[in-house]
């Protein structure tokens, strides 16, 4: 494309790329949706909408654009990623592993592929072909230390998921919720989970402070000292419950404990 429609759509993609280097979503896609009404086979945008479409929760739209990027290079790494991504959003995980598969042949390696092969294969009910590449993932990003979690829970490994979940949380992410549920089936937790379950329940987590007593009557010795006052401080706690067992933890120490609650 020549003259000056060639500078409008080299305007609007530079503008689509600065908004969606900022993160500006809305305003990327109606720049790149400028480039496509001039050209609606501009690969680079049909991809470039694709992945920011789907960051608008539109998977939909996102999966028909990133086929169309496709349909003119079949091997378009990015595009076959959107298109894993946006399959998995609609609950085709089993799809998506295919178009992660195509991702990962044009761009072997291509972290990204690989991380959401893993997480459709989890979706689709195949934990243990994911194992091996959550692995690798969960030593760069704390994030996929979580799926690895999931991952081993559906292979059937509780201890080693609880393991990574802990890890996770100690990093910020993940459901400290479900990681306490999770330690009531398993070995005692190490020294990140009470404190992950403690701070989701300060930050109101809905259902945290019962998990977290929950977990201390299993597991008192995991808890801190004042973890267990804050326990028997809260009003929407039966004290009578868990008293028992933060007494045989703290002894003489409750009562000079309570005393400065």
């Amino acid at each position: 494309m020549k003259g000056r429609a060639g500078r409008i759509v080299a305007e609007a993609l530079e503008r689509g790329a600065a908004h969606h280097r900022a993160g500006r979503w809305a305003d990327a896609a109606r720049a790149y949706a400028e480039v496509l009404a001039a050209e609606p086979d501009h690969l680079d945008a049909l991809a470039l909408i694709a992945g920011v479409l789907l960051r608008l929760d539109r998977p939909g739209p996102a999966l028909q654009a990133a086929d169309r990027a496709l349909a003119l290079d079949p091997g378009h790494a990015v595009a076959a990623l959107t298109r894993g991504r946006a399959l998995v959003a609609l609950g085709r995980p089993a799809e998506a592993i295919a178009a992660f598969d195509v991702a990962l042949a044009a761009r072997p390696g291509f972290p990204e592929a690989s991380l959401g092969r893993a997480r459709a294969c989890v979706a689709a009910g195949r934990p243990a072909e994911a194992l091996p590449a959550l692995r690798v993932a969960a030593e760069r990003d704390p994030r996929a230390r979580w799926d690895l979690g999931v991952a081993e829970l559906e292979a059937g490994d509780p201890t080693a998921a609880a393991a990574s979940w802990q890890l996770a949380l100690a990093a910020g992410v993940g459901d400290p919720v479900a990681l306490g549920r999770l330690l009531l089936r398993t070995a005692p937790p190490d020294a990140a989970g009470i404190p992950a379950i403690r701070r989701a329940a300060e930050l109101g987590v809905p259902g945290a402070w019962a998990t977290l007593a929950d977990t201390v009557l299993r597991f008192p010795d995991a808890a801190d000292r004042d973890t267990l006052l804050a326990l028997l401080a809260r009003d929407d706690i039966d004290a009578q419950r868990i008293e028992p067992a933060v007494r045989r933890r703290l002894g003489p120490d409750l009562e000079i404990g309570r005393a400065h609650v």
